[in-house]
């Protein structure tokens, strides 16, 4: 990890179950961040073949997959590692990081947008896997991983295309390739597929000074809305909520995969109290 990465760095004491734990917290600035995100990319597709399907339409569970290979005994894990070097985002869902001792927060205006577990910065691996790909693996967090990796199931649709790009198991031949086609389920539409919160507006309010002396007290407030594409349809954003990051938090990813009336209804229902 560069200097200007590890400066990024800092700890907080949390207190669980009555005992103080250390966590570890990196911050990037969103804007360094998705810089990072595509660098890493680059370098995962000149490293990786491409999907031979479309990912967007392989499922990440067993029960959702249509190919003949997820009907069949699951690959052994321990010899893989595809999905933990494939994909460079892993969401930390909001219970997820009473669990786990190490994770990155993502910023805008100071202000957390997205949580995720850390990458190696140079191979982007998640910082959590042990050993060599294709040959012997480990998860070092396991029984604590977030909830991104829990529901993700060995011999998916997903997990299989994963083992192609890596060169673990053989790439499809055509005829494979035009059956798979045709067995793929009629893809879910009217989803959230992309997720953005920024600042929506900043304001400063100014009152008398509590303490009689006769000056005043500027107060910043700051807005942010979350913004949404369906479809990927990414040129026609749709404003999905707009909150006081003192009082609420959102992460971005939270949001793929729901209807807009499903998004509406966890908003309504999440319950928050002041930071």
């Amino acid at each position: 990890m560069s200097a200007r990465l590890m400066r990024l760095a800092y700890f907080f004491l949390v207190r669980r179950k009555a005992v103080t734990e250390m966590v570890q917290i990196t911050r990037f600035p969103s804007s360094e961040y998705y810089e990072l995100m595509r660098k890493l990319d680059d370098r995962g597709k000149a490293k990786f073949l491409e999907p031979q399907m479309p990912m967007e339409h392989a499922a990440a569970s067993v029960a959702m997959s249509v190919s003949a290979r997820s009907k069949q005994q699951p690959p052994d894990c321990k010899t893989c590692g595809a999905c933990c070097v494939l994909p460079l985002v892993v969401a930390v869902d909001h219970g997820d990081e009473k669990r786990l001792e190490e994770y990155w927060d993502i910023t805008t205006d100071d202000f957390v947008i997205e949580r995720v577990l850390g990458r190696n910065t140079e191979t982007g691996h998640c910082l959590h896997l042990d050993g060599t790909l294709g040959q012997q693996v480990c998860c070092t967090i396991y029984p604590n991983r977030p909830n991104t990796c829990r529901v993700f199931e060995a011999g998916s649709d997903r997990c299989l295309e994963y083992r192609r790009m890596c060169g673990i198991d053989r790439q499809l031949t055509e005829e494979e390739l035009q059956r798979e086609h045709a067995s793929k389920r009629l893809v879910r539409n009217g989803i959230i597929t992309g997720s953005d919160i920024g600042v929506a507006s900043v304001s400063t309010s100014i009152r008398p000074a509590d303490d009689g002396s006769g000056g005043f007290v500027a107060t910043r407030k700051t807005e942010m809305r979350i913004s949404v594409a369906v479809d990927r349809n990414s040129e026609d954003q749709i404003d999905l909520h707009r909150y006081d990051p003192t009082l609420e938090e959102w992460h971005q990813s939270e949001f793929y995969g729901l209807t807009l009336d499903e998004a509406q209804s966890v908003i309504r229902e999440r319950k928050f109290t002041e930071v």
